[in-house]
């Protein structure tokens, strides 16, 4: 078991190797006239982090290419749920799945995120 010293200088060595500006962008939600949910104002947030291309792309019968492989590292502390948007490396994604902490949520070095390719 990890001191809480050992685990804070771990973390800290994480977060210092992570090259990368990421944005968690988090929208509210609002409900119109009808009662249909609607994206409202939108919040930034920044963290340094690492995106990673998991996969290869994949070209399509039209000839277009996609990636559809993504996720990316986060501090241990990030905040990130299921509904928002990551913008990285003018890339912008959304999460595909719940945040993974790594290796486990008490003594988290990291997190890592699954997401799917919007736009960019």
């Amino acid at each position: 078991m990890l001191t809480e010293n050992d685990l804070t200088g771990i973390r800290w060595t994480v977060e210092q190797s992570f090259p990368d500006t990421i944005v968690v962008r988090r929208f509210t939600t609002t409900t119109d006239d009808y009662g249909n949910e609607e994206r409202g104002t939108a919040t930034n947030t920044s963290y340094a982090g690492r995106l990673i291309q998991r996969d290869a792309t994949e070209r399509t019968e039209d000839g277009q290419v996609t990636t559809s492989d993504w996720s990316v590292l986060l501090p241990h502390d990030a905040d990130v749920e299921s509904s928002d948007q990551i913008i990285a490396g003018g890339y912008t994604f959304e999460v595909a799945g719940p945040p993974v902490w790594n290796p486990s949520p008490g003594q988290a070095t990291h997190l890592r995120v699954a997401l799917r390719h919007v736009s960019g």
